[in-house]
């Protein structure tokens, strides 16, 4: 090996010389740049330019004549060039590197290309960016171009206001805006840049731009690699001033905002500065709208869909209500109502909403959270195919049933009266003892998992539990025929609407409710039972409660259904569905409310006739009985929590299709389980305990494989493409 080098030097040594020495005894090719001209060897140009190899063996004129010339090439980069070819000298440096680069991918000399390529890589920075990615593009360099693109998203919050990414095109600003790698210091400047580059002119001429400056960037930021043939990035002055966050009726419909405790990112500035008098935003007021401007006000839409708006705070949506792209676009005024309707409520009840899901920066994560029969509680991130453990509740034993309300992760258990609330690592007693106490007590939590944290909000799909009980010495004063026995309470249910947690009492068909956010706070008795069966299952809808219960005719089950309205204290009886309400579930998307039974019956709410709730069916997904503990959507998939499918006739899944969702993932485990509920939990409180394959068993419909996660548990994972 070491010959062989030595046989390359001196064989480059030998190269070197013909071009040095400038003896034209050799020379049998001439190259014109401009005025100058170089004599040069066809075997040297052929074995190292595709361009000039193509030429010699074109037959073209310019071969016959042994002279070329060289457009678009300045001739000090082609003497830079040759001396490379010759020489194998490094001629690359920070000053020449883009012409040089240019130049190699016109002459197609690959050798250089990559050492190009190489070179802008190593010295990539908020300096070189902006000219490394418009020269990727323009010489469609894929490595670096994706380079650039990992620069640009982890770089987000120095680079959104330079001209580089006001140019980008519909398809690239939709990528990094929907990018879960994007870092941000908070949406709102994500926010705030998707304004600014629907506002650019990307016409406009480049000085007119100015030296303005951007909250925090003291000067614009000039590139030192930078040509006077290329265009500087310049720094936009913003239009998100803090003195333009207003008080919005969100087109004379005011609402009261209650954050507390909600996770969302609200800029100090932005609070202080929120002013009270109406007041109108113009910074998207187009005027005369020119083809390129009318296609970046339409993608308004689109944008903010996969923008995180749920997560902008609430006096940035307060401003940009008030804007008259928002105002004149209907979707628009919806999109920032609900969002701004989702910090009011102190977030989503149930399913977040698409613009709710964390990006990987954030110090919040979106989860589905349930707790094993060992009494451990397990999250399970969907986006990064995770699983975590929360801190453990040494009070209770399994079964337990959890449920959650902004940020906060409630629990019971079957055989205390207690409920348990997962605040600042540790679990906190909120029953009797609040009362008798100066404080709540403490339940202790076993070492290796205290490191870990509370949840946030639950509500419409799956806040419902087939076992749980939440009782104190207070409720038995309620209830003094109240057994403590486990099969008493098997059909105790509790459900959250709003900040309330409702307990269904199955002994004397009472409902009681609890304020979770009104410290101190005991149950009182709510509402009757609507029925004197049994309720198998109840679930939240908006700000109603549904309850499940199954009706047996003759042979044939059916599920009876009825809705409590809290606001009105008034029950209502909907129309009934087929089959049994027994181990069945709810869950939502963003856009409906979902009713699965263990049968494999998948029905959906339909709320088209707005006084009455009435459901649809829409597919079979299994035909045999499963028993189910609670379903999580995200984005358009669905996962789906459950027993061990081993038990189960696998080959009959899926027999249909649901264009619902595009991915269907069942996981499934051995033993018990508590219900499986959507949570939005802080990040810095969780224990990362291994990683899932959710990709790993993709299979066709009709067919189902089975995986073992990183820690041996037996998990079933079926997922289905539509």
């Amino acid at each position: 090996m070491e010959k062989n080098m030595v046989f390359a030097d001196d064989m480059m040594r030998c190269i070197s010389s013909l071009w040095q020495d400038n003896d034209e005894t050799y020379f049998d090719f001439v190259v014109q740049v401009g005025l100058k001209k170089f004599k040069c060897h066809r075997f040297i140009l052929g074995a190292c330019s595709q361009f000039f190899l193509g030429l010699f063996r074109s037959g073209m004129q310019e071969t016959e004549n042994n002279c070329v010339e060289i457009k678009e090439i300045g001739s000090d980069i082609f003497e830079l060039i040759l001396r490379a070819i010759y020489t194998s000298q490094n001629i690359i440096d920070e000053i020449n590197i883009y012409k040089i680069w240019q130049a190699t991918n016109q002459l197609q000399i690959k050798f250089l290309i990559d050492a190009c390529e190489s070179f802008v890589l190593r010295h990539l920075s908020l300096n070189t960016y902006a000219e490394t990615y418009t020269t990727a593009k323009l010489l469609d360099s894929l490595d670096v171009l994706e380079n650039c693109v990992n620069f640009i998203i982890k770089n987000f919050d120095n680079c959104k206001n330079s001209e580089t990414l006001l140019r980008l095109t519909n398809e690239e600003i939709m990528k990094l805006v929907e990018s879960p790698d994007l870092v941000a210091e908070n949406e709102d400047s994500v926010l705030t840049y998707i304004l600014n580059w629907i506002n650019f002119d990307p016409d406009a001429c480049v000085e007119n731009l100015g030296d303005a400056v951007m909250a925090g960037v003291e000067n614009e930021i000039i590139t030192k690699f930078t040509k006077p043939s290329v265009v500087k990035d310049t720094i936009l002055k913003t239009k998100m001033s803090e003195d333009k966050a207003i008080q919005s009726d969100f087109k004379n419909n005011s609402f009261q905002e209650n954050s507390n405790d909600f996770p969302q990112y609200e800029t100090k500035n932005h609070i202080a500065n929120v002013k009270e008098e109406e007041q109108e935003d113009t910074s998207l007021d187009f005027g005369e709208c020119k083809e390129e401007k009318c296609t970046r006000i339409k993608m308004l839409i689109p944008l903010l869909k996969v923008a995180r708006i749920n997560l902008v705070s609430s006096s940035s949506l307060r401003w940009i209500s008030k804007n008259k792209a928002i105002k004149g676009n209907d979707i628009a005024t919806e999109i920032v109502f609900n969002a701004s309707l989702y910090h009011s409520l102190g977030g989503d009840h149930g399913q977040w909403p698409n613009g709710a899901n964390h990006r990987r920066c954030s110090p919040w994560i979106n989860l589905g959270v349930r707790v094993n029969q060992n009494n451990e509680v397990i999250g399970i991130s969907f986006r990064d195919k995770q699983r975590f453990k929360l801190p453990q509740n040494t009070e209770l034993q399994h079964p337990v049933q959890i449920t959650s309300y902004k940020n906060k992760l409630y629990m019971v258990g079957q055989n205390v009266f207690n409920l348990y609330v997962l605040k600042n690592k540790t679990w906190l007693n909120i029953g009797s003892a609040q009362k008798k106490q100066k404080g709540p007590s403490v339940v202790s939590i076993e070492p290796a998992l205290s490191r870990q944290a509370p949840t946030f909000n639950f509500g419409a799909g799956s806040t419902s539990f087939s076992k749980p009980l939440v009782s104190s010495p207070q409720l038995s004063n309620l209830m003094p025929q109240l057994s403590t026995s486990v099969d008493a309470f098997k059909k105790t249910l509790i459900v959250t609407v709003e900040q309330y947690i409702y307990l269904f009492c199955c002994t004397d068909k009472k409902i009681y409710r609890m304020n979770s956010q009104l410290p101190g706070d005991c149950l009182t008795y709510e509402t009757k039972y609507p029925t004197s069966e049994l309720i198998d299952y109840a679930s939240s809808y908006d700000n109603k409660i549904l309850v499940f219960y199954t009706l047996t005719k003759s042979t044939v089950d059916e599920t009876a259904v009825h809705c409590y309205d809290i606001v009105n204290k008034t029950w209502i009886r909907l129309n009934n569905l087929e089959g049994s309400a027994k181990n069945m579930i709810c869950f939502s998307d963003e856009n409906n409310f979902f009713i699965l039974k263990s049968n494999g019956d998948l029905w959906k709410t339909d709320s088209s006739n707005h006084d009455m709730i009435d459901f649809t069916f829409i597919t079979k997904l299994w035909d045999f009985e499963y028993k189910l503990h609670g379903a999580v959507t995200y984005y358009d998939e669905l996962f789906i929590y459950g027993e061990d499918l081993l038990v189960k006739p696998i080959d009959k899944i899926w027999p249909t299709s649901c264009a619902l969702f595009t991915k269907i993932h069942v996981l499934g485990q051995a033993g018990q389980s508590s219900n499986f509920i959507p949570c939005i939990l802080p990040k810095s409180l969780l224990v990362l305990d291994c990683a899932l394959n959710f990709e790993g068993c993709t299979v066709e419909p009709e067919n189902v494989s089975r995986e073992e996660d990183a820690t041996g548990e037996d998990w079933n994972k079926l997922l289905l493409n539509h």
